[in-house]
């Protein structure tokens, strides 16, 4: 069969003003301990539009870095549901900082506004926001 090319074994998804070191850290850990790729979007993406793309079809598995900001930021919600609806190989790293949302954020039109979005719009990806809320509830069962 054919594999998208470049293929990464592990994205590690993260908020980058709570962790990016943190995720570097992982980033070369796996890369030294697996001997495989391993995504990291600072050093491999020059198009966003690219990266719900790379965690659909040309990622094995997605690992969350889940920290106090993760869930609020719109580009780690798009990826968590993108991997969610397309394969669902996903592992959740658990920050001390973390607090899950409240459930009554979980609630469709909800989680729209509990993402920290400015001009930034999932739909525009074809991400909705009740898609967003079952991958959250999915990925915190």
């Amino acid at each position: 069969y054919m594999v998208p090319a470049p293929y990464f074994c592990r994205f590690v998804c993260h908020h980058k003003a709570d962790a990016a070191a943190q995720a570097r850290f992982l980033q070369l850990l796996f890369i030294q301990r697996s001997k495989q790729s391993c995504f990291l979007d600072s050093d491999h993406l020059t198009n966003l539009e690219d990266l719900f793309d790379i965690v659909r079809c040309r990622c094995g598995e997605l690992i969350v870095l889940l920290t106090a900001q993760t869930l609020r930021r719109p580009w780690c919600a798009g990826e968590i549901t993108v991997a969610w609806k397309a394969h669902g190989r996903v592992v959740s790293l658990y920050h001390p900082s973390f607090i899950p949302p409240p459930p009554e954020t979980l609630q469709g039109d909800e989680v729209g506004a509990y993402l920290s979005t400015s001009d930034f719009r999932l739909i525009e990806y074809g991400i909705t926001d009740e898609s967003v809320a079952r991958a959250f509830e999915w990925l915190l069962s």
